[in-house]
């Protein structure tokens, strides 16, 4: 369920417009779901930060926001360019402390990031960085992804959603990731 709206100055300037020509502004939305073991909160949204001091100040207000909620832990989600097209991306962890590792090694999660990645760009890497100073610690999963900006790469989602899924322990409907890794995979053909 929907509980909250970020909005920002620092998103991008534009609204989207939907086909029914209502306007759509940029945005973070956060849902909750209430589970057996854990409840879980999911931050989506429309844009990042176009300037560096937005993804500090959006993030900053972002934690103080969740740890009033009493949000401990974190997973946070991204991809990682690996320059080709994978049949079986793997997914590839990053840590806000070296303890976590022992936590998530079980799912499958390749934590030898430090050798192939410099930097996380964007909020994926900030909540993750700056969460250390608001008590929660976490980790990163990055899909690996051909890198090319303007395709998509669902099988990388689809490879993350998996591990993501076992983590929370909740089943997650892939099926339209599937549709779409078939036709991704007649585009690249042509």
């Amino acid at each position: 369920k929907k509980f909250a709206e970020l909005l920002s100055s620092h998103f991008m300037h534009y609204v989207l417009l939907h086909q029914s020509s209502a306007v759509h502004m940029l945005k973070n939305e956060f849902y909750y779901w209430r589970g057996k073991q854990r409840d879980i909160i999911i931050l989506i949204g429309d844009s990042q930060s176009v300037d560096p001091e937005g993804h500090y100040e959006i993030s900053n207000e972002i934690l103080e926001y969740i740890k009033r909620l009493g949000v401990k832990e974190m997973i946070t989600l991204a991809g990682f360019g690996v320059g080709e097209i994978r049949q079986k991306p793997k997914v590839i962890g990053a840590v806000s402390d070296p303890d976590v590792v022992k936590k998530y090694k079980k799912y499958g999660i390749d934590f030898d990031a430090g050798s192939k990645i410099g930097t996380i760009v964007g909020a994926s890497g900030m909540l993750l960085g700056m969460g250390k100073y608001f008590d929660m610690k976490g980790v990163c999963l990055l899909g690996e992804t051909s890198g090319y900006p303007i395709l998509p790469d669902p099988k990388a989602a689809e490879a993350v959603l998996k591990v993501l899924s076992s983590i929370l322990g909740i089943k997650v409907d892939v099926s339209k990731l599937e549709k779409r890794i078939k036709e991704m995979e007649e585009f690249i053909k042509k």
